[in-house]
């Protein structure tokens, strides 16, 4: 009806962006964020997609500065809470943040990449950014060893010792891509995404990112779902490394100067 109590309120919406991390994990961390803000109307719900879990908050209040004030407050709890898991808000794309901690360092930044497991999918997502020729210097998509050896260079003795999904390949993939390219940062991805994966475990997936400074990191993943799902979920976490990676290095380089 006409007076019904909805129209008192006013309502504010935002959606928090998270990668790597699942529902009953967010559920854990956030626990005392939700009592906090049940008291103050802001309603927390979680959505989870395979690579995207989306903690979606609406706060209602009679007046609008008031709903926008404790919208804020929640969602700084939350991200702080939530560290590098949380990547961006509303329809940010993992690539568009990406894009956003390479100009907050100020000098060009490049990177390149190299690709087994997701078949292209990482460069896919980063030209999704536009402005991202700026940085993005390019891809090879070394899906078979032949285009391996071929392309990228890797020593035959690594690849029959180790095996394709391998920390010791996934090193010298990002180590050959970064020389090919000259780029500052270079990710490199293998794994196996399933179905019919002899020996090993589907869903496990290394990836290694390489930056100035002997900056050197592996992971070793094992992500759930279907082919989709794994491809989809390496990409998104090894583009949020990649961010957070470049994102420590920024406050690092404003400490040291004096400006932060």
């Amino acid at each position: 009806g006409l007076n019904s109590p909805f129209d008192k309120f006013e309502i504010r919406k935002s959606t928090l962006l998270t990668t790597d991390i699942s529902e009953t994990e967010i559920e854990e961390k956030i626990k005392e964020v939700v009592s906090e803000a049940k008291k103050i109307n802001v309603e927390i719900g979680i959505t989870a997609d395979p690579g995207l879990t989306k903690i979606i908050l609406v706060a209602k209040s009679p007046d609008s500065a008031k709903a926008n004030k404790n919208l804020k407050r929640i969602e700084e709890k939350i991200t702080t809470k939530l560290g590098n898991y949380f990547y961006g808000k509303d329809d940010t794309l993992i690539s568009d943040n990406l894009k956003e901690a390479i100009a907050k360092i100020g000098s060009r930044l490049t990177i390149s990449i190299a690709e087994s497991v997701t078949g292209g999918l990482i460069s896919s997502i980063i030209t999704d950014t536009p402005g991202s020729s700026r940085f993005f210097l390019g891809g090879i998509v070394s899906y078979s060893n032949y285009s391996k050896i071929k392309l990228l260079d890797i020593d035959e003795n690594i690849l029959d010792k180790y095996g394709a999904v391998s920390r010791e390949v996934c090193l010298s993939m990002a180590r050959k891509v970064r020389k090919i390219f000259s780029s500052d940062y270079a990710l490199s991805v293998t794994g196996f995404a399933g179905p019919e994966a002899e020996y090993k475990r589907v869903g496990l997936v290394y990836c290694c990112i390489l930056g100035p400074d002997g900056y050197e990191k592996i992971f070793e993943k094992n992500f759930p779902g279907n082919r989709c799902e794994v491809k989809f979920r390496a990409a998104q976490f090894v583009l949020n490394e990649l961010r957070a990676a470049i994102s420590e290095k920024y406050y690092r380089k404003e400490r040291f100067s004096g400006r932060r």
